[in-house]
């Protein structure tokens, strides 16, 4: 028994399957992404044609979000350049839609009465009618 178990073990060490090289995880830039066909191929996307996922020219919006946990209602404040109009919609935790409020004419700020909900955990999205912005933050009903 000890002979064949010296055996297994001398073959598993000779005969495992090399190693596949995988790349660490992360984010690449353009120029480190490898391309994965001949220049000659007009139909494979190279790495040169790549797009960066940032945009510098992009201005970020600042958005607070208070008070959380909260008890009657829930503020919503960004700043931008250029002050563009948000929705939000809150969420129970079963994905159901419980509430909606646009900014409209309200300038930069929307204020959610949560004052007749339940104790729970609550999703609030914030979102741009044009889909250049959107984030989700959980909200806290006490």
């Amino acid at each position: 028994m000890r002979y064949i178990l010296t055996l297994f073990f001398i073959l598993t060490l000779f005969f495992q399957p090399a190693a596949k090289a995988v790349p660490p995880a992360g984010i690449y830039s353009p120029a480190q992404v490898p391309a994965v066909a001949s220049q000659s191929d007009p139909e494979v996307i190279q790495s040169e044609d790549i797009a960066s996922v940032q945009d510098e020219n992009r201005e970020e919006t600042k958005v607070k979000v208070f008070p959380n946990p909260a008890t009657d209602f829930i503020r919503i404040e960004w700043q931008t350049a250029e002050q563009p109009e948000m929705n939000a919609e809150l969420y129970d935790l079963f994905g159901r839609r419980i509430s909606q409020a646009k900014s409209g004419d309200s300038g930069n700020h929307i204020q959610i009465d949560i004052s007749t909900f339940q104790r729970s955990a609550y999703l609030l999205k914030i979102f741009t009618p044009d889909g250049k912005f959107s984030k989700t933050y959980r909200i806290v009903k006490h």
